[in-house]
């Protein structure tokens, strides 16, 4: 596993974040589309994503720290595949 840094993601990041998201998050959590997940992403500040990548360049986990309410606040997803790893820590 690699870490990428980003200040903006890609579509092809944003849509294996989305899959990421609804199938790690609960159902009445999950975003329906590519445009549900922009929004929610436009609708932040400061954002900085990290991207947890795997050998075939798959994301595998995302960290996004960002402003909210003049206080920093994250959202971290990692796949069930590699929970226990630590590398949520």
């Amino acid at each position: 596993m690699r870490i990428v840094n980003k200040t903006s993601l890609s579509i092809d990041d944003k849509q294996t974040i989305l899959d990421l998201w609804n199938q790690e998050y609960p159902r009445d959590l999950r975003l329906d589309s590519l445009d549900a997940f922009d929004k929610y992403l436009e609708a932040l500040s400061n954002c900085n994503h990290v991207l947890l990548v795997n050998e075939n360049e798959k994301i595998e986990g995302w960290l996004m720290d960002f402003d909210r309410d003049m206080e920093r606040w994250f959202v971290m997803i990692l796949s069930h595949l590699i929970h226990g790893e630590g590398y949520g820590s």
